[in-house]
Protein backbone atom coordinates (compact mmCIF):
# COMPACT_ATOMS: atom_id res chain seq x y z
CA UNK A 1 0.00 0.00 0.00
CA UNK A 2 2.71 2.57 1.16
CA UNK A 3 4.58 1.51 -2.55
CA UNK A 4 1.75 2.69 -4.31
CA UNK A 5 1.00 5.71 -2.78
CA UNK A 6 4.90 6.29 -3.51
CA UNK A 7 4.49 5.58 -6.86
CA UNK A 8 1.45 8.69 -6.74
CA UNK A 9 3.08 11.10 -5.44
CA UNK A 10 5.76 10.61 -7.78
CA UNK A 11 4.04 10.64 -10.94
CA UNK A 12 2.05 13.63 -9.65
CA UNK A 13 5.55 15.52 -8.97
CA UNK A 14 5.92 14.39 -12.55
CA UNK A 15 2.79 15.86 -13.82
CA UNK A 16 3.57 19.27 -12.18
CA UNK A 17 7.17 19.53 -13.33
CA UNK A 18 5.90 18.81 -17.09
CA UNK A 19 2.94 21.12 -16.63
CA UNK A 20 5.99 23.93 -15.34
CA UNK A 21 8.06 23.16 -18.97
CA UNK A 22 5.13 23.23 -20.78
CA UNK A 23 4.48 26.91 -19.57
CA UNK A 24 8.02 27.93 -19.73
CA UNK A 25 7.83 26.99 -23.27
CA UNK A 26 4.79 28.44 -24.31
CA UNK A 27 5.70 32.06 -22.75
CA UNK A 28 9.74 32.52 -22.22
CA UNK A 29 10.89 30.76 -25.48
CA UNK A 30 8.33 33.24 -27.72
CA UNK A 31 9.59 36.00 -25.75
CA UNK A 32 13.16 35.29 -26.34
CA UNK A 33 13.25 34.91 -29.92
CA UNK A 34 11.27 38.21 -30.15
CA UNK A 35 13.75 39.60 -27.97
CA UNK A 36 16.40 38.03 -30.21
CA UNK A 37 14.76 39.21 -33.46
CA UNK A 38 14.58 42.88 -31.91
CA UNK A 39 18.13 42.70 -30.67
CA UNK A 40 19.07 42.04 -34.27
CA UNK A 41 16.68 43.78 -36.26
CA UNK A 42 17.87 47.29 -37.04
CA UNK A 43 17.04 50.48 -35.51
CA UNK A 44 15.64 53.31 -37.58
CA UNK A 45 18.34 55.44 -37.23
CA UNK A 46 20.95 52.11 -38.64
CA UNK A 47 18.45 51.86 -41.33
CA UNK A 48 18.99 55.43 -42.07
CA UNK A 49 22.48 54.84 -41.83
CA UNK A 50 23.05 52.25 -44.66
CA UNK A 51 20.87 54.33 -46.87
CA UNK A 52 22.80 57.21 -46.29
CA UNK A 53 24.02 58.59 -50.30
CA UNK A 54 21.52 56.38 -51.54
CA UNK A 55 23.46 53.22 -51.11
CA UNK A 56 20.97 50.35 -49.37
CA UNK A 57 17.47 51.35 -51.29
CA UNK A 58 16.11 47.73 -49.12
CA UNK A 59 16.73 49.70 -46.02
CA UNK A 60 15.40 53.11 -47.12
CA UNK A 61 11.91 51.16 -48.02
CA UNK A 62 11.91 49.79 -44.82
CA UNK A 63 12.00 53.30 -43.19
CA UNK A 64 9.36 54.36 -45.54
CA UNK A 65 7.30 51.41 -44.28
CA UNK A 66 7.99 51.83 -40.83
CA UNK A 67 7.59 55.92 -40.77
CA UNK A 68 3.42 55.85 -40.19
CA UNK A 69 3.77 53.28 -37.26
CA UNK A 70 7.16 54.66 -35.30
CA UNK A 71 7.76 58.18 -34.89
CA UNK A 72 11.72 57.31 -34.15
CA UNK A 73 11.50 56.07 -37.89
CA UNK A 74 9.46 59.26 -39.18
CA UNK A 75 12.10 61.39 -37.66
CA UNK A 76 14.94 59.11 -39.08
CA UNK A 77 13.55 59.43 -42.73
CA UNK A 78 12.53 62.93 -42.61
CA UNK A 79 15.95 64.22 -41.39
CA UNK A 80 17.72 61.91 -44.07
CA UNK A 81 15.74 62.99 -47.00
CA UNK A 82 16.00 66.82 -46.34
CA UNK A 83 19.72 66.51 -45.91
CA UNK A 84 21.11 63.85 -48.40
CA UNK A 85 20.05 64.47 -51.88
CA UNK A 86 21.14 61.24 -53.06
CA UNK A 87 18.62 59.09 -50.90
CA UNK A 88 16.14 61.51 -52.35
CA UNK A 89 16.98 60.72 -55.39
CA UNK A 90 16.69 56.87 -54.19
CA UNK A 91 13.46 56.84 -52.90
CA UNK A 92 12.21 59.01 -56.18
CA UNK A 93 13.81 56.03 -57.87
CA UNK A 94 11.99 53.55 -55.30
CA UNK A 95 8.21 55.38 -56.55
CA UNK A 96 8.27 53.72 -59.94
CA UNK A 97 7.87 50.54 -58.58
CA UNK A 98 6.13 51.54 -55.22
CA UNK A 99 3.26 52.93 -54.27
CA UNK A 100 4.34 52.97 -50.64
CA UNK A 101 7.24 54.91 -51.66
CA UNK A 102 5.26 57.36 -54.17
CA UNK A 103 2.56 58.76 -51.08
CA UNK A 104 4.92 59.26 -48.93
CA UNK A 105 7.24 61.45 -51.70
CA UNK A 106 4.00 63.39 -52.18
CA UNK A 107 2.85 63.39 -48.63
CA UNK A 108 6.36 65.19 -48.20
CA UNK A 109 5.27 67.95 -50.67
CA UNK A 110 3.38 69.90 -48.22
CA UNK A 111 6.32 70.63 -46.40
CA UNK A 112 9.41 69.94 -49.06
CA UNK A 113 8.21 70.55 -52.41
CA UNK A 114 11.94 69.68 -53.67
CA UNK A 115 10.36 66.48 -53.69
CA UNK A 116 8.16 66.53 -56.90
CA UNK A 117 11.73 68.05 -58.26
CA UNK A 118 13.36 64.47 -57.02
CA UNK A 119 10.91 62.46 -59.40
CA UNK A 120 12.76 64.26 -62.40
CA UNK A 121 13.99 60.95 -63.72
CA UNK A 122 10.64 59.83 -64.46
CA UNK A 123 7.57 61.23 -66.34
CA UNK A 124 4.51 62.41 -63.79
CA UNK A 125 1.49 61.38 -65.47
CA UNK A 126 -1.76 64.32 -64.74
CA UNK A 127 -3.30 62.12 -62.12
CA UNK A 128 0.32 62.00 -60.17
CA UNK A 129 0.18 65.92 -60.93
CA UNK A 130 -2.91 66.38 -59.63
CA UNK A 131 -2.25 64.58 -56.39
CA UNK A 132 0.67 66.34 -55.47
CA UNK A 133 -1.21 69.72 -56.00
CA UNK A 134 -3.82 68.32 -53.59
CA UNK A 135 -0.79 67.90 -50.88
CA UNK A 136 1.01 71.09 -51.58
CA UNK A 137 -0.04 74.02 -49.61
CA UNK A 138 -0.89 77.38 -51.73
CA UNK A 139 2.86 78.27 -50.55
CA UNK A 140 4.72 75.61 -51.88
CA UNK A 141 3.70 77.05 -55.49
CA UNK A 142 6.60 79.22 -55.07
CA UNK A 143 8.85 76.59 -54.58
CA UNK A 144 7.88 74.61 -57.45
CA UNK A 145 8.21 77.99 -59.70
CA UNK A 146 12.04 78.09 -58.32
CA UNK A 147 12.77 74.54 -59.55
CA UNK A 148 10.50 74.51 -62.90
CA UNK A 149 13.61 76.09 -64.58
CA UNK A 150 15.43 73.00 -64.09
CA UNK A 151 12.63 70.53 -63.30
CA UNK A 152 10.83 69.52 -65.93
CA UNK A 153 8.51 67.85 -63.17
CA UNK A 154 8.25 70.88 -61.26
CA UNK A 155 7.10 72.49 -64.86
CA UNK A 156 4.44 69.78 -65.35
CA UNK A 157 2.56 70.33 -62.03
CA UNK A 158 2.46 74.09 -62.69
CA UNK A 159 0.78 73.59 -65.84
CA UNK A 160 -1.35 71.40 -64.29
CA UNK A 161 -2.08 73.61 -61.33
CA UNK A 162 -2.99 76.78 -64.14
CA UNK A 163 -4.88 74.56 -65.78
CA UNK A 164 -7.30 73.70 -63.23
CA UNK A 165 -6.75 76.89 -60.88
CA UNK A 166 -5.43 74.88 -58.01
CA UNK A 167 -3.37 76.85 -55.55
CA UNK A 168 -3.43 79.70 -58.56
CA UNK A 169 -6.02 81.71 -60.71
CA UNK A 170 -7.08 79.98 -63.49
CA UNK A 171 -4.59 80.49 -66.74
CA UNK A 172 -4.74 79.00 -70.21
CA UNK A 173 -1.84 81.14 -71.17
CA UNK A 174 0.10 80.00 -67.85
CA UNK A 175 -0.67 76.78 -68.26
CA UNK A 176 0.64 76.64 -71.83
CA UNK A 177 3.75 78.76 -70.56
CA UNK A 178 4.76 75.97 -68.10
CA UNK A 179 3.68 72.84 -70.24
CA UNK A 180 5.89 74.61 -73.40
CA UNK A 181 8.69 74.71 -70.75
CA UNK A 182 8.06 70.73 -69.30
CA UNK A 183 8.19 69.95 -73.10
CA UNK A 184 11.38 72.12 -73.76
CA UNK A 185 13.10 70.46 -71.25
CA UNK A 186 12.69 67.12 -72.07
CA UNK A 187 9.20 65.90 -71.12
CA UNK A 188 7.06 64.38 -74.11
CA UNK A 189 4.18 63.82 -72.09
CA UNK A 190 3.57 67.44 -71.45
CA UNK A 191 3.19 67.54 -75.82
CA UNK A 192 -0.70 66.67 -75.15
CA UNK A 193 -1.23 69.02 -72.76
CA UNK A 194 0.18 71.88 -73.97
CA UNK A 195 -1.72 71.28 -77.57
CA UNK A 196 -4.76 71.82 -75.36
CA UNK A 197 -4.10 74.90 -73.55
CA UNK A 198 -2.90 76.12 -76.44
CA UNK A 199 -5.86 75.67 -78.40
CA UNK A 200 -7.84 77.37 -75.37
CA UNK A 201 -5.47 80.36 -75.37
CA UNK A 202 -6.77 80.94 -78.79
CA UNK A 203 -10.49 80.06 -78.02
CA UNK A 204 -9.96 82.30 -75.44
CA UNK A 205 -8.01 85.28 -78.15
CA UNK A 206 -10.93 84.43 -80.61
CA UNK A 207 -13.63 85.44 -77.68
CA UNK A 208 -12.36 88.91 -77.38
CA UNK A 209 -12.68 89.54 -81.23
CA UNK A 210 -9.76 91.91 -81.29
CA UNK A 211 -6.60 89.38 -81.62
CA UNK A 212 -7.31 87.59 -85.05
CA UNK A 213 -3.48 87.44 -85.12
CA UNK A 214 -3.09 86.05 -81.57
CA UNK A 215 -5.99 83.67 -82.15
CA UNK A 216 -4.62 82.18 -85.31
CA UNK A 217 -1.12 81.96 -84.05
CA UNK A 218 -2.20 79.94 -81.13
CA UNK A 219 -4.44 77.66 -82.99
CA UNK A 220 -0.86 76.88 -84.48
CA UNK A 221 0.80 76.31 -82.36
CA UNK A 222 -1.90 73.70 -81.45
CA UNK A 223 -2.54 72.29 -84.71
CA UNK A 224 0.76 71.98 -85.53
CA UNK A 225 1.17 69.74 -82.22
CA UNK A 226 -2.11 67.55 -83.53
CA UNK A 227 -4.82 68.86 -81.90
CA UNK A 228 -7.65 68.10 -84.14
CA UNK A 229 -10.08 70.78 -82.60
CA UNK A 230 -7.20 73.49 -83.38
CA UNK A 231 -6.89 71.81 -86.46
CA UNK A 232 -9.93 72.53 -87.64
CA UNK A 233 -9.89 75.87 -85.84
CA UNK A 234 -7.16 77.09 -88.47
CA UNK A 235 -8.80 76.08 -91.46
CA UNK A 236 -11.67 78.36 -90.33
CA UNK A 237 -8.70 81.19 -89.91
CA UNK A 238 -7.35 80.75 -93.72
CA UNK A 239 -10.88 80.37 -95.11
CA UNK A 240 -12.17 83.45 -93.53
CA UNK A 241 -8.75 85.58 -93.34
CA UNK A 242 -8.45 85.52 -89.43
CA UNK A 243 -4.93 86.57 -88.60
CA UNK A 244 -3.76 85.16 -91.40
CA UNK A 245 -3.71 86.03 -95.06
CA UNK A 246 -7.09 84.02 -96.49
CA UNK A 247 -6.10 80.76 -98.36
CA UNK A 248 -8.73 78.14 -99.32
CA UNK A 249 -6.37 75.33 -99.99
CA UNK A 250 -4.92 76.06 -96.68
CA UNK A 251 -8.34 75.66 -94.99
CA UNK A 252 -9.23 72.45 -96.94
CA UNK A 253 -5.48 71.00 -96.11
CA UNK A 254 -5.82 71.89 -92.52
CA UNK A 255 -9.70 70.62 -92.23
CA UNK A 256 -8.49 67.22 -93.93
CA UNK A 257 -5.66 66.40 -91.11
CA UNK A 258 -8.33 67.43 -88.62
CA UNK A 259 -11.16 64.98 -90.18
CA UNK A 260 -8.61 62.00 -90.59
CA UNK A 261 -8.35 62.17 -86.68
CA UNK A 262 -12.38 62.49 -86.47
CA UNK A 263 -13.23 65.40 -85.60
CA UNK A 264 -17.00 66.05 -86.79
CA UNK A 265 -16.92 69.71 -87.43
CA UNK A 266 -14.03 68.98 -90.00
CA UNK A 267 -16.34 66.55 -91.84
CA UNK A 268 -18.87 69.48 -92.17
CA UNK A 269 -16.30 71.82 -93.25
CA UNK A 270 -14.88 70.02 -96.20
CA UNK A 271 -18.59 68.59 -97.07
CA UNK A 272 -19.26 72.29 -97.56
CA UNK A 273 -15.58 72.96 -99.22
CA UNK A 274 -16.50 70.08 -101.68
CA UNK A 275 -20.41 71.50 -102.20
CA UNK A 276 -19.43 74.82 -103.02
CA UNK A 277 -15.79 74.99 -104.68
CA UNK A 278 -14.13 76.24 -102.17
CA UNK A 279 -10.39 75.86 -102.18
CA UNK A 280 -11.27 72.13 -103.77
CA UNK A 281 -12.63 71.53 -107.56
CA UNK A 282 -16.85 71.39 -106.49
CA UNK A 283 -18.05 67.95 -106.38
CA UNK A 284 -21.38 66.68 -105.18
CA UNK A 285 -20.35 62.82 -104.78
CA UNK A 286 -17.58 63.94 -102.12
CA UNK A 287 -19.51 66.94 -100.81
CA UNK A 288 -22.14 64.19 -99.56
CA UNK A 289 -19.82 61.93 -98.09
CA UNK A 290 -18.62 64.23 -96.03
CA UNK A 291 -21.69 65.52 -94.76
CA UNK A 292 -22.88 61.93 -94.47
CA UNK A 293 -19.40 61.00 -91.73
CA UNK A 294 -20.72 63.94 -90.06
CA UNK A 295 -24.13 63.59 -89.67
CA UNK A 296 -23.72 59.64 -88.80
CA UNK A 297 -22.11 61.07 -85.76
CA UNK A 298 -24.99 63.46 -84.65
CA UNK A 299 -23.89 66.30 -86.64
CA UNK A 300 -27.63 68.63 -86.79
CA UNK A 301 -26.35 70.48 -89.78
CA UNK A 302 -24.29 67.82 -91.67
CA UNK A 303 -27.41 65.69 -91.47
CA UNK A 304 -29.49 68.40 -92.59
CA UNK A 305 -27.34 69.50 -95.67
CA UNK A 306 -27.60 65.03 -96.47
CA UNK A 307 -31.06 65.85 -96.68
CA UNK A 308 -31.41 68.49 -98.98
CA UNK A 309 -28.69 66.12 -101.30
CA UNK A 310 -31.87 63.50 -100.94
CA UNK A 311 -34.31 66.02 -101.84
CA UNK A 312 -32.64 67.65 -104.56
CA UNK A 313 -30.70 64.65 -106.04
CA UNK A 314 -27.34 66.34 -105.42
CA UNK A 315 -24.20 63.57 -105.45
CA UNK A 316 -26.76 61.15 -104.87
CA UNK A 317 -29.95 59.79 -106.53
CA UNK A 318 -33.15 61.43 -105.37
CA UNK A 319 -35.49 60.21 -102.81
CA UNK A 320 -37.79 62.16 -101.01
CA UNK A 321 -38.26 59.61 -98.38
CA UNK A 322 -34.56 59.25 -97.18
CA UNK A 323 -34.44 62.91 -97.19
CA UNK A 324 -37.87 63.40 -94.90
CA UNK A 325 -35.71 60.58 -92.56
CA UNK A 326 -32.43 63.01 -92.43
CA UNK A 327 -34.41 65.87 -91.66
CA UNK A 328 -36.35 64.60 -88.91
CA UNK A 329 -33.24 63.24 -87.04
CA UNK A 330 -31.93 67.24 -87.15
CA UNK A 331 -35.01 68.52 -86.48
CA UNK A 332 -35.65 66.11 -83.41
CA UNK A 333 -32.83 67.30 -82.06
CA UNK A 334 -34.45 70.55 -81.37
CA UNK A 335 -31.63 73.22 -82.85
CA UNK A 336 -31.71 72.90 -86.11
CA UNK A 337 -34.36 75.35 -87.77
CA UNK A 338 -33.28 74.71 -91.39
CA UNK A 339 -34.04 70.91 -91.17
CA UNK A 340 -37.18 71.99 -88.82
CA UNK A 341 -38.33 73.94 -91.72
CA UNK A 342 -37.25 71.40 -94.36
CA UNK A 343 -39.68 69.11 -92.62
CA UNK A 344 -42.58 71.24 -92.12
CA UNK A 345 -42.57 71.73 -95.83
CA UNK A 346 -42.32 67.80 -96.61
CA UNK A 347 -45.14 67.56 -94.63
CA UNK A 348 -47.14 70.24 -96.51
CA UNK A 349 -46.39 68.97 -99.50
CA UNK A 350 -46.76 65.54 -98.72
CA UNK A 351 -43.46 64.72 -100.45
CA UNK A 352 -41.52 61.34 -99.03
CA UNK A 353 -44.08 61.38 -96.18
CA UNK A 354 -48.08 61.63 -95.96
CA UNK A 355 -49.11 65.06 -96.18
CA UNK A 356 -50.38 66.87 -92.86
CA UNK A 357 -50.81 70.40 -92.37
CA UNK A 358 -50.72 70.04 -88.86
CA UNK A 359 -48.02 68.03 -88.66
CA UNK A 360 -46.44 71.06 -90.99
CA UNK A 361 -47.71 73.62 -88.65
CA UNK A 362 -45.88 72.26 -85.80
CA UNK A 363 -42.43 71.79 -87.44
CA UNK A 364 -42.81 75.41 -88.61
CA UNK A 365 -43.42 76.81 -85.05
CA UNK A 366 -40.17 75.21 -84.07
CA UNK A 367 -38.23 76.62 -86.53
CA UNK A 368 -40.34 80.40 -86.58
CA UNK A 369 -39.62 80.67 -82.69
CA UNK A 370 -35.72 79.44 -83.36
CA UNK A 371 -35.90 82.85 -85.57
CA UNK A 372 -35.99 81.16 -88.97
CA UNK A 373 -37.91 84.10 -91.11
CA UNK A 374 -39.21 81.65 -93.98
CA UNK A 375 -40.51 79.45 -90.94
CA UNK A 376 -42.15 82.70 -89.87
CA UNK A 377 -43.94 83.46 -93.34
CA UNK A 378 -44.99 79.87 -93.85
CA UNK A 379 -46.92 80.06 -90.32
CA UNK A 380 -48.05 82.87 -90.99
CA UNK A 381 -50.13 81.53 -94.43
CA UNK A 382 -51.37 78.32 -92.25
CA UNK A 383 -52.77 81.05 -90.27
CA UNK A 384 -53.74 83.32 -92.60
CA UNK A 385 -55.50 80.43 -94.54
CA UNK A 386 -56.78 77.82 -92.13
CA UNK A 387 -54.03 75.03 -93.27
CA UNK A 388 -53.78 72.64 -89.86
CA UNK A 389 -54.54 75.39 -87.84
CA UNK A 390 -58.24 77.55 -86.67
CA UNK A 391 -58.14 81.36 -89.20
CA UNK A 392 -56.30 83.63 -86.77
CA UNK A 393 -55.16 87.24 -88.39
CA UNK A 394 -54.13 88.41 -85.03
CA UNK A 395 -51.31 85.67 -85.32
CA UNK A 396 -50.89 85.53 -88.82
CA UNK A 397 -50.13 89.50 -88.51
CA UNK A 398 -47.57 88.27 -85.69
CA UNK A 399 -45.66 86.33 -87.43
CA UNK A 400 -44.95 88.36 -90.68
CA UNK A 401 -44.05 91.14 -88.49
CA UNK A 402 -41.57 89.10 -86.55
CA UNK A 403 -40.43 87.67 -89.99
CA UNK A 404 -39.70 91.09 -91.37
CA UNK A 405 -38.29 92.66 -88.92
CA UNK A 406 -35.58 89.35 -88.06
CA UNK A 407 -34.98 89.48 -91.28
CA UNK A 408 -33.47 93.09 -91.92
CA UNK A 409 -29.86 93.83 -91.37
CA UNK A 410 -28.88 95.32 -87.79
Amino acid sequence: MLEKDTLETRDRSNMRRTIVYVILLVVFVPLGIAGGWFTLAPTPDKLAERARGGLDSEALLELVLQAPYEQQAADSLRFLLENDPDALHSLAQLALGHEAALNYLISMARTCPECVSSLSDWELDYDSALKLLQHIPAEGISHLVTSASQSANAAFVLGVAYELGYHVEQSWSQAAHWYAHALEIGYPLAEVLYSRAAYEVGVECYSRGNQPVETARWFGVAAELGHAAAQCALGVCYASGVGVEKNLQSAVAWYRLSAEQGYVDAYFNLGWCYLRGEGVEADAEASVAWFREGAERGDELAQYYVGRAYEYGQGVYQDAAEAVRWYALAAEEGESAAAQYALGSCYARGQGVEQSWPAAVYWYQLAAEQGWTEAQLALARCYEKGLGVPVNAATAHYWRGRAEKESQPE
